[in-house]
Order: C-alpha cells, then sequence, then structure tokens
C-alpha cells in the first residue's frame, strides 16, 4: 500500500523515475584549466592531487622516504582522500608476476610512508586500482580476461592501504556502448575491493589515439557516461584542460560554454533539483548512500613509461626547504565513512 501511494505521489510530482530520488553523486574538479569560474566549486567539487614528480626523484623513481615522511607532514589537513598519481610502475597483465609484485611493494612503500606520517589523512591511487589495460584487454573476453582479472587479483594486497579506488575511464572509442562496456566492467572488478569507487573520466577521447586526440567527446555521449557513472560508482572525478595537441603541460583557458561543460552543469543541477524534491516524500526506501568528497588536482596523462623494476630506498636526506605546491581548498564533503 505504501509503495502504491508514494507512485501515485511521484506521478503527481512529476517525478516518473525512480532515480528522483537519489541525489547526484558528487562530481569533483582536477582540470587544469586556467581563470576557472569559483561559482561552480559548490557543484564542481576542487580536488587536489599529489603527482609522481612530487613524490619521487626525478628520472630514476628512487623512494626517499625520509622525504616522504617530511612531506606528508606538511600536507594540510583535510577529512578528503589525497590521490597519488604513480605511472612509473607497470602493474598491468603484460608484466609477470615477479615484476608485477616488485612494482606492487614499490606503490606500498609510498602510502604506508604517507599513512604512517598522517595517519589522520587518507590516500588513493589514480588508475593503479583495477589496473588500466583498455587497449590490451578490450573486449574483456576468454584469455584477455582471464590476465586482467589475475593482475587485479595481485593488486589486492595494495588495496589494503587505499581509501577510496580511483578507476581509470578515459574515452579511447568513439562507440558509446563499448565504453560502457567497459566502465560496467572496470567498476563491477573495483567492488571486489571493499572500498568506494569514484572513476577518472576525460571529456576528449583519450590522447594515445592519434586520431581521436584532442578531439571534445560528444554531447550526448558525454551525458551517457555521466549518467552510467551516477548509477554505479560512489563519485565522478573529471580532469582535463590540457593541450595534449601540443604540450600536456600547457593549460586551457576555461571556457564556460564549452558543450562538455554546460552538459555537466546541467547533469548536475537537475539531479540535485530532483532530490530536493524527493526530501518531502515519506518513503521506506533505504536511505541514500552518503557520498565522498576528494581533494585532489588530477595527473597530467602520462604515457606507459618503463621504470627500474627496483627501487633503492634512502633512509635520510637533507631535505630542500621548500613549500609543497598544494593547498588545501577548505571545502567539505557529505560525511562518508571510508575504511581503513
Amino acid at each position: 500500500m505504501k509503495s502504491k501511494s508514494l507512485f501515485v505521489l511521484l506521478m503527481v510530482l512529476g517525478l516518473t523515475s525512480i532515480n528522483a530520488l537519489w541525489a547526484a553523486k558528487p562530481v569533483y574538479d582536477v582540470t587544469g584549466y586556467l581563470y576557472k569560474n569559483p561559482e561552480n566549486k559548490s557543484i564542481f567539487i576542487p580536488m587536489n592531487i599529489l603527482y609522481q614528480d612530487m613524490l619521487l626523484k626525478k628520472g630514476n623513481y628512487v623512494i626517499d622516504t625520509a622525504f616522504l615522511t617530511q612531506y606528508a607532514k606538511k600536507l594540510p589537513a583535510s577529512d578528503l582522500p589525497y590521490i597519488l598519481d604513480i605511472e612509473c610502475w607497470n602493474v598491468r597483465p603484460n608484466v609477470s608476476d615477479e615484476v608485477a609484485n616488485i612494482h606492487i611493494n614499490n606503490l606500498i612503500l609510498v602510502i604506508k610512508t604517507l599513512k604512517t606520517a598522517r595517519p589522520d589523512l587518507k590516500f588513493g591511487y589514480y588508475g593503479e586500482l583495477p589496473t588500466r589495460d583498455y587497449v590490451t584487454r578490450f573486449p574483456a573476453t576468454g584469455e584477455k580476461l582471464r590476465k586482467w582479472k589475475h593482475a587485479n587479483e595481485r593488486l589486492k594486497r595494495l588495496a589494503v592501504y587505499v581509501d577510496v579506488i580511483c578507476p581509470d575511464l578515459y574515452t579511447h572509442s568513439e562507440d558509446a556502448e563499448s565504453w560502457k562496456q567497459y566502465a560496467k566492467d572496470a567498476i563491477k572488478e573495483s567492488r571486489m575491493y571493499g572500498k568506494p569507487v569514484m572513476p577518472f573520466i576525460w571529456p576528449e577521447y583519450h590522447d594515445a589515439h592519434v586520431e581521436l586526440k584532442g578531439k571534445y567527446i560528444p554531447a550526448e555521449y558525454w551525458r551517457e557516461q555521466l549518467k552510467t557513472l551516477d548509477q554505479l560508482a560512489d563519485g565522478i572525478i573529471i580532469w582535463g584542460g590540457r593541450d595534449v595537441t601540443v604540450n600536456p603541460h600547457v593549460s586551457k583557458v576555461w571556457n564556460e560554454e564549452d558543450p562538455w561543460w554546460m552538459v555537466t552543469k546541467e547533469f548536475i543541477s537537475g539531479k540535485n533539483e530532483s532530490n530536493v524534491v524527493s526530501q518531502t516524500v515519506k518513503t521506506d526506501i533505504a536511505k541514500t548512500r552518503e557520498l565522498p568528497v576528494t581533494v585532489i588536482q588530477k595527473p597530467i596523462t602520462v604515457k606507459a613509461i618503463q621504470a627500474p623494476s627496483k627501487v633503492t630506498v634512502i633512509k635520510q636526506v637533507a631535505l630542500p626547504k621548500q613549500e609543497i605546491k598544494t593547498k588545501s581548498v577548505g571545502l567539505k564533503g557529505p560525511n562518508f565513512q571510508f575504511n581503513k
């Protein structure tokens, strides 16, 4: 009887879909655009990231635990996880268990050192869990699927140390259905780690593909990506704003009229307005999951780098007298219990 009354009320309010009862998942801004509109911060939540060149010695990827400890102590306090972008150690299906395990040990050492120095902070890795491997494993069938799943299984011991899972779901194809299946596979795989899942997406096609490099995804395709992740993930992280056709270190200028942003803004605003109406409906439906907010700034896409398989750990080092190039944006998101 209650469900029938609820349906009638939804019809009266013009809410024909049960999705209207659920708040939009938070959408995070890790874009590199210049002169962004600060008024968007309430719906497009700024985030910070710690890049590999900030954490490791350039050129040889040496882990200096003394440096990392001091670095972590200087990080601003935050209720939100810091995301680590380290892409120099290959853990994909194309490497042996022996090599992958050495690289996983490296990743564990970095995050464990940071967490030991700052037990009050939360951390995660961009694109490592599950391993990003679109080109060699999609479509996920047969031997490709088996190898991909095996690679993800061996990452479970790294998952113990992270507080959030951030799979790379960048767009490699103009086929929207293939992207959707790719996203579903990755998010399903991410769930085995038992942590909140917040994928990275990019309103441009991945720059690994020469014919698509620098092109923006069509508006409707982008809308479908937002809808898909809103249904399946715990949050959405958007990167972009780098001129990958010239130099990935060069930032583009923010344009409030860019189609991708207009679609994103409309999507967020529409979902939140529906949720305001839904708050007046008394139902027995399970409470909406409260979702995480992360403070980061997305990594520049780094193509596969072949790094040394072994890492030298320096116990002591004279620390450079310089400020950490990251700042707290002073934002707090909804209460979300990140697992330790």
